[in-house]
This record gives C-alpha cells, structure tokens and sequence, in this order.
C-alpha cells in the first residue's frame, strides 16, 4: 500500500517492479556471502539469526518513519 500511496498512477508499476527487483538482488543476491563470511569472521553459529535480526530492525525503523496518510475521521 505505501507504493500505492506515495506514486502517480503513470508510474507506480514500473517503480514498484523496480524497487523489488533491486531489493531482491541486493539482499538475496548477497545474503549468502554475508552469512558465509559472518559465519567465518565471528565463529558464531548464530550469526544468520544476527543478519536477520538486523535486517527486521532496519525494516521496523523505515516503517516507523513513513507518514501516514489515511484519511482522519472527525469525532463528532
């Protein structure tokens, strides 16, 4: 719905075909790389749950920051 709201209708499929595609090569692209060298670096097995509980956090703080745009009743 955020893509929805934020782009002229001229433009919205080709902006969110896009944006998901980037973001599905960047982060798909690279997860196991990352995984793999994290594994290495830190020894620690739980190092794909720490990439993964980054990656929520990110996701949480840019959901945070969005505006909201619904319209607003008036109580009467």
């Amino acid at each position: 719905m955020t893509f929805a709201e934020a782009l002229p209708q001229q433009i919205r499929a080709g902006t969110f075909a896009t944006t998901y595609a980037l973001a599905i090569a960047g982060f798909g692209g690279t997860t196991q790389l990352i995984v793999t060298w994290l594994l290495h670096v830190s020894g620690n097995p739980l190092a794909p749950a720490w990439y993964l509980l980054l990656a929520a956090a990110i996701g949480l703080v840019a959901m945070a920051l969005l505006p909201e745009t619904a319209p607003v009743k008036e109580s009467k």
